[in-house]
């Protein structure tokens, strides 16, 4: 499979596993925190937690993707600055697992770098050995459950205190939003133009009467990047966007 064809396939596989985030979630069986990874510009690694609260044996598979937005959608693409040890783990019944992520080389100055961390389980009857994504796709590998967590890796000038630091206002004036039209679907488009990510949850519309959303439509926006959904037919665009910003605040976009 040529290089190209690779990151399309993981492109599209991977706009189908977006997850809702907290500081924990599980499936049935394995509890896995945190869900949210940040490396400061000093620091070189850090760690996941998996607990295997089930009654049989898990077989994890753990790999780290750049993450970007080009296009409106999120993108991950193979790379070998970020790690993870060790790449695959049986977990018994009741124990915990660490994976250590590390990276190899430090962000930039003034740069905040985005990985996904992926932890695929796998079946018993599938290999176990190591699995490339070409594998992946060309054998057919089926995974029971994925797990899809953000890494931020921060250059010397940003720190994860100075992002919790900003006033909602200073966000504001990075953000911007239109609506696109393109083949009969409508999309809301939304772009910062900042140096931290976003995370934007139950985003609707309102006009001077009555407010119309969807809670459909919430995700991370990356620094410097613009993200878009496609909108419901049902929804009514008013004036004015309103969203959850960070999990906490309320804020409110105008045109």
């Amino acid at each position: 499979m040529s290089s190209n064809n690779r990151v399309g396939v993981i492109c599209a596989v991977f706009a189908l596993i977006a997850i809702s985030f907290f500081y924990m979630f599980s499936s049935a069986a394995l509890l896995i925190w945190p869900t949210r990874l940040h490396m400061e510009k000093n620091e070189k690694s850090v760690a996941i937690w998996i607990e295997n609260q089930g009654n049989e044996e898990q077989m994890l598979q753990a790999r780290a993707f750049l993450w970007t937005q080009k296009e409106g959608k999120d993108q991950l693409t193979p790379q070998a600055t970020v790690m993870v040890s060790p790449p695959m783990a049986k977990v018994a019944p009741g124990a915990k697992q660490l994976f250590r992520v590390v990276n190899k080389i430090p962000a930039p100055q003034g740069t905040l770098q985005t990985y996904r961390i992926i932890v695929d389980e796998i079946p018993k009857k599938s290999t176990p050995k190591p699995l490339d994504f070409d594998t992946d796709v060309q054998q057919g590998v089926k995974f029971q459950f994925r797990y899809s967590i953000p890494l931020f890796i921060y250059g010397q000038g940003l720190q994860e205190k100075a992002r919790l630091a900003l006033s909602n206002e200073a966000i504001l004036e990075n953000l911007s939003w239109k609506i696109r039209e393109e083949s009969g679907t409508r999309w809301l488009e939304i772009s910062n133009k900042g140096a931290y990510y976003l995370h934007l949850t139950d985003i609707s519309f309102d006009q001077p009467a009555k407010s119309t959303g969807s809670g459909e439509l919430s995700g991370y926006i990356l620094p410097k990047s613009t993200v878009k959904w496609p909108l419901p037919q049902k929804i009514v665009i008013g004036d004015r966007l309103h969203a959850i910003l960070n999990g906490k605040d309320a804020i409110v976009l105008s045109k």
